[in-house]
């Protein structure tokens, strides 16, 4: 079952076109890569590309992770309006180390930081002493039950002293290369 569900998400049309931009990114900085999107208060990998630079991200493809954790998480609900910050997985959120953002408030700060920037970061918060970067990627003219526009993140990940400003040029290159090359949706657009 789980290699039907991996082979299902991967023919995804989104996946396909945003797929040779991860491995770039993956290439050129040597990180760990990741595509993901939003699910309720969870962030659900799409895809994970490993880095080259000997240290373990324990992901997975399929796996979730509570979005308060993570700055693919952050990225994403900074994509949605302020209203999913009332999902009930931010009533209680647990940390994960000592850096894990817990309180709804200072969550909301952080997503109205990363709404202002375009680009949220984990800074040990999921894992200890490893961080990440992450932005959103967006598909045209395709859109959820719920009327959102389908949106994704990508972050990059690796030990934490190494994550930076220094990375936002190419992850904010590699986003802009995947939403305009999603920017027609072949399910809708013809």
């Amino acid at each position: 079952m789980f290699d039907l569900g991996s082979e299902a998400i991967r023919n995804h049309w989104f996946h396909r076109i945003a797929y040779p931009h991860l491995v770039e990114l993956q290439e050129r900085t040597r990180f760990v890569v990741h595509l993901a999107y939003l699910d309720g208060g969870d962030v659900v990998y799409w895809e994970k590309l490993p880095g080259t630079f000997g240290v373990r991200v324990p992901t997975r493809i399929g796996a979730h992770q509570p979005a308060h954790r993570t700055a693919l998480g952050k990225a994403l609900l900074a994509a949605e309006s302020d209203k999913c910050l009332d999902h009930p997985a931010f009533d209680a959120m647990k940390p994960s180390t000592a850096a894990t953002i817990t309180n709804r408030d200072e969550l909301a700060r952080e997503v109205a930081r990363v709404r202002s920037d375009g680009i949220a970061y984990d800074r040990g918060e999921a894992l200890f002493d490893i961080g990440c970067i992450a932005t959103t990627v967006s598909a045209g003219h395709a859109s959820t039950s719920a009327g959102y526009t389908t949106t994704a993140a990508i972050s990059i990940c690796g030990p934490l002293r190494w994550i930076g400003r220094g990375l936002i040029g190419p992850i904010r290159e590699t986003a802009n290369r995947i939403t305009r090359a999603a920017a027609v949706n072949p399910m809708v657009d013809s």
